[in-house]
């Protein structure tokens, strides 16, 4: 017997096209990925405490890590009392003012899209934090957060995201199709968190280990090469799933294959950003080496992981529009930018740490202008007429995307700036110079992300703790010859087994004077204790000062 309404199912089916029954998604469909998206992204604000963890040193490691995470709970209270309702209720073409203030009058249909604001609020503050680490109080942080989250980004999400927003209602010459194109957030998200990030830099001043000359302007290593790694590869992930629910979001008609030309578009952008940059830092590094007069030196784990964030930054605002081999080519031009920022930033004796205004203002930046003239649907590379002449609405698009990336850097810059000098007038904004010495984390949270009780030996270890040798001991690395430590590292072999910075001198066998000498010396202070503790062989080792391992 046969099945008639199958066979009025199959007759339906032969009469379809196969890629519009495979790959249109339905609404649950994309509920479903938006849910999913929406869990990723909030993993990834672990890899920003991760990534931030990692490029500083051992002392401060701790601090940026809980900021991200209580940062994370500050833009939920946010979001749930006035975010939400200032970004995308009705009100004005600047702000929406009109309903669900505190979450009242939503519905099941607001829930997805309040946890999505919720998460591209996180992105914004995690990067701007990016500026202060390793100098600026946890207040700071929190400070930054609050406002941003409050008020300065759910108007520019209003702005260029909503349906009431100016930058969406206003048209040029009167053209409707002239509307601000930024998809997958390179200014909403990028602009926005980069200008932010570089207006804290700003104000905080270098750290105390970076001189106010130039030449001598030099760069911090991380602490932890892997961690910073792996956090950086944690966020480009969270950065994808971003542009995949703004695509779920803003196109009626999306499908499997959109979102795979997202995800391809993202990788062949990182792939052009991170060649050229790549290239140009080993060839930077090579050359510096060579040149006696030259200290600079680009740290290779952050010049890698930051051109492969690069190339999603520039591709974000136009990731679903692109042509494969057109994204390579915008990651290319993306990472070259990435590269002058740099430079800029490094001149101008700015000290970002995680190099914030480099990686997404100015590749953000960018990429809102990228996207107006490479787009396949309304670029101005693609849209000719029959007879030759080029339409005038793709370069509307990229004046008012340019006016539109102009107002929000000038937005974010001067609220920011207002709020952060406020803090500095009332001294909270970087902590004090022995606190930055000793470590932010002592000083914040009274505890430090490696403690020294880890380092401890185990009881049932003491019996085979060997006695001192003293032709073992003697084989100690040879003494590094500086003024340094001429002056203030000197060995004395019957009262110290290591090289230490303090005491300066044996109040037996020295007769020298005894001027205290400085608290702390960052040029020297590895070299002068850490490698002999390790590096002495078979010797009994004695418990290191509590702060030693901290000064690194």
């Amino acid at each position: 017997m046969v099945n008639q309404p199958l066979l009025d199912v199959l007759a339906q089916l032969s009469n379809t096209t196969s890629t519009e029954v495979s790959l249109i998604l339905s609404e649950e469909s994309k509920k479903g990925i938006q849910i999913t998206s929406i869990i990723f992204m909030i993993l990834s604000q672990g890899g920003f405490g991760l990534f931030y963890s990692g490029l500083s040193r051992a002392r401060n490691a701790l601090t940026p890590y809980i900021a991200v995470i209580i940062n994370m709970f500050i833009v939920l209270f946010c979001v749930w009392s006035v975010g939400y309702t200032f970004a995308w209720t009705s009100g004005n073409g600047f702000i929406g003012h009109r309903r669900k203030w505190f979450g009242s009058e939503m519905d099941s249909t607001d829930y997805i899209p309040w946890a999505l604001h919720a998460c591209y609020t996180m992105f914004v503050a995690n990067i701007t934090c990016g500026g202060i680490i390793e100098r600026g109080r946890p207040i700071t942080y929190f400070v930054l957060s609050l406002f941003l989250a409050f008020f300065i980004h759910p108007v520019v999400v209003h702005w260029a995201w909503d349906d009431e927003g100016w930058l969406q209602t206003v048209h040029l010459r009167d053209k409707e199709d002239v509307v601000f194109k930024d998809i997958g957030g390179s200014c909403v998200v990028h602009i926005s968190g980069g200008v932010s990030g570089f207006v804290g830099a700003l104000l905080c001043k270098p750290r105390q280990e970076r001189t106010r000359q130039v030449s001598a302007f030099k760069v911090l290593h991380s602490h932890s090469a892997p961690m910073t790694g792996f956090g950086g590869l944690v966020i480009y992930c969270g950065l994808i799933t971003l542009q995949l629910t703004r695509v779920i979001a803003t196109n009626s008609q999306a499908n499997t294959e959109l979102l795979a030309i997202v995800i391809i578009n993202n990788f062949l952008a990182s792939l052009g950003s991170t060649f050229v940059v790549f290239l140009l830092a080993c060839a930077l590094n090579n050359l510096n080496q060579s040149s006696s007069k030259s200290k600079f030196h680009w740290p290779m784990i952050q010049a890698v992981v930051n051109a492969a964030l690069v190339g999603n930054v520039s591709v974000a605002a136009g990731c679903d529009t692109y042509y494969p081999y057109i994204s390579f080519v915008v990651g290319l031009i993306g990472g070259l930018v990435y590269i002058f920022y740099s430079f800029v930033v490094y001149l101008c004796m700015v000290d970002d740490p995680a190099e914030t205004f480099a990686v997404h203002f100015g590749p953000g930046f960018w990429g809102v202008l990228a996207t107006a003239i490479f787009s396949r649907t309304y670029g101005a590379a693609y849209q000719t007429n029959v007879n030759g002449t080029y339409e005038e609405t793709p370069y509307l698009i990229f004046a008012w995307n340019l006016i539109g990336a102009i107002v929000v850097t000038a937005w974010c810059f001067v609220l920011v700036l207002i709020v952060l000098l406020v803090v500095l007038l009332i001294g909270k904004l970087r902590v004090k110079r022995d606190i930055e010495c000793e470590g932010v984390d002592a000083d914040a949270f009274q505890e430090f992300a490696y403690p020294i009780e880890a380092w401890k030996r185990a009881p049932y270890e003491e019996k085979f703790q060997m006695e001192d040798d003293e032709s073992v001991i003697s084989e100690k690395p040879p003494m590094p010859q500086s003024d340094h430590y001429r002056n203030y590292c000197r060995y004395c072999p019957e009262h110290d087994g290591r090289y230490r910075p303090v005491p300066h001198y044996c109040p037996e066998h020295d007769n020298r004077s005894r001027t205290p000498p400085p608290r702390y010396c960052p040029e020297h202070h590895f070299h002068s204790y850490r490698p002999n503790y390790f590096m002495t062989p078979r010797a009994k080792l004695a418990r290191p000062p509590y702060d030693s391992i901290y000064k690194i």
